[in-house]
C-alpha cells in the first residue's frame, strides 16, 4: 500500500512538474526566431494584416532580391472573422430586367453565446433576404423581381462576437447567381471590414491565398517583378510541408535565381514549425533555412493561456510540430 501511494504521488510531481514546464518553456520554444542571410523571403499566405505590414518591412530594410508568397484556394470556404462584407462582381450578361433573380448562397457557422452567425444579401442596393447559417454547410436561396441588371452581390455579415472559448465566424464557399456559379476563390470577390461603422476595403480573393498576398504585397509598394505567388493546389501530408515542397519544386524549376537561402516569415508560435517543415522540404541542403517569427498580439507568451482559442492553438501547434519532427 505504501509503495502504491509513493508511485501515485511519484507520477503527480512528475505530470505537474512537466504541465509547469510546458507552461513556462512552450511558447518561447514554438515561437522560434533564427533568421538567415537575406536572399529569398518567404511570406506565408494566410497571415493577418498586421504581419503583412511587417513583410514589407523586412523586405525593404534587407537585401533579399525576391518574395515568395504561398499558400492555399480557400476550400473550406472563407472564414468571415468580424462583421464586413463580401462583394462579388457578378457581371450578368443574359439577365432580362424585371425577371426573377435567384440568389444562392453557399455558408455554414461557429456559434457563440448560442447563437449562429446571421447575414443579410444584397443584389447592389437591394436586399434580397437575410437568414442565420447553422454548423453545417447549406444552400441559402433568395428571390426577387428587379427592374435592372445587377453588377454586384454583397453578403452582409452582422453578427460577430467572441467568447472565452467560442467564436461565432460566418464560412462563405460560394453564391449562385440564377444557377451560374461564382466560388471565393476568385478574382472578382472582395472582402470589406467593418471599421468605425464603415466598410474598409481589407483584401481581394484570388484562386490562392498566395496569389491574394501577392496582390496585397503589389499594392503595399513591392514590385511585381520581384513577388512569385507559389500556390499550393494538393495538400501532401500537412499544409505548411506542402507549401514548402510547392516551394523546393519551384526552386528546382528556376535554377537561375542562384538562391543561396530563404527566410519564412511566420506567426509567433508556427515558427519553429514552419522552419523545420521547409527544412524538410528543400532538398538542396546547400540552400540555407532561417526563420522570422512576428509577434502576434492575439496570442502571445504573455496571454495565450487566458483563453480557449489560446491554448487550442498551442496545443495545436506543439501536436503539429512533434508531427514535422517525428513522421516526416
Amino acid at each position: 500500500m505504501k509503495k502504491k501511494r509513493i508511485l501515485v504521488f511519484s507520477l503527480i510531481f512528475f505530470v505537474s512538474g512537466f504541465l509547469v514546464l510546458y507552461f513556462l518553456r512552450i511558447y518561447p520554444f514554438l515561437a522560434y526566431h533564427n533568421p538567415v542571410q537575406p536572399d529569398v523571403l518567404i511570406v506565408e499566405g494566410w497571415l493577418p494584416e498586421e504581419i503583412i505590414d511587417k513583410a514589407c518591412t523586412e523586405f525593404n530594410t534587407a537585401p533579399y532580391r525576391y518574395l515568395v508568397t504561398t499558400g492555399f484556394p480557400y476550400y473550406k470556404g472563407f472564414r468571415m472573422g468580424s462583421m464586413g462584407e463580401m462583394r462579388f462582381a457578378i457581371g450578368l450578361t443574359e439577365y432580362n430586367p424585371d425577371t426573377i433573380l435567384e440568389i444562392t448562397v453557399t455558408a455554414r457557422g461557429t456559434k457563440a453565446y448560442n447563437e449562429y452567425p446571421h447575414f443579410r444579401v444584397y443584389a447592389d442596393t437591394v436586399l434580397m433576404g437575410e437568414t442565420f447559417v447553422n454548423s453545417k454547410t447549406h444552400d441559402y436561396t433568395f428571390t426577387e423581381r428587379l427592374d435592372f441588371r445587377p453588377g454586384s452581390v454583397i453578403i452582409e455579415y452582422d453578427n460577430d462576437t467572441y467568447a472565452a472559448f467560442r467564436d461565432r465566424d460566418l464560412i462563405v464557399h460560394a453564391i449562385s447567381v440564377n444557377q451560374k456559379k461564382y466560388d471565393v476563390n476568385a478574382g472578382n470577390v472582395a472582402y470589406y471590414k467593418r471599421s468605425s461603422g464603415m466598410e474598409v476595403p481589407c483584401t481581394e480573393l484570388n484562386i490562392s491565398t498566395a496569389h491574394e498576398k501577392a496582390t496585397v504585397l503589389i499594392k503595399k509598394g513591392i514590385p511585381d517583378s520581384l513577388i512569385m505567388p507559389v500556390g499550393s493546389f494538393r495538400k501532401r501530408k500537412s499544409k505548411t510541408y506542402t507549401c514548402g515542397l510547392d516551394v523546393n519544386a519551384w526552386l528546382v524549376k528556376n535554377p537561375g535565381y542562384h538562391v543561396k537561402s530563404i527566410n519564412i516569415l511566420t506567426s509567433g508560435s508556427h515558427a519553429r514549425r514552419s522552419c523545420l517543415s521547409y527544412r524538410k522540404a528543400i532538398q538542396d541542403t546547400s540552400i540555407a533555412v532561417g526563420v522570422i517569427s512576428c509577434y502576434d498580439s492575439g496570442i502571445s507568451d504573455k496571454n495565450w493561456w487566458k483563453t480557449g482559442k489560446g491554448i487550442k492553438e498551442i496545443v495545436r501547434e506543439t501536436m503539429g510540430y512533434l508531427y514535422v519532427k517525428f513522421f516526416l
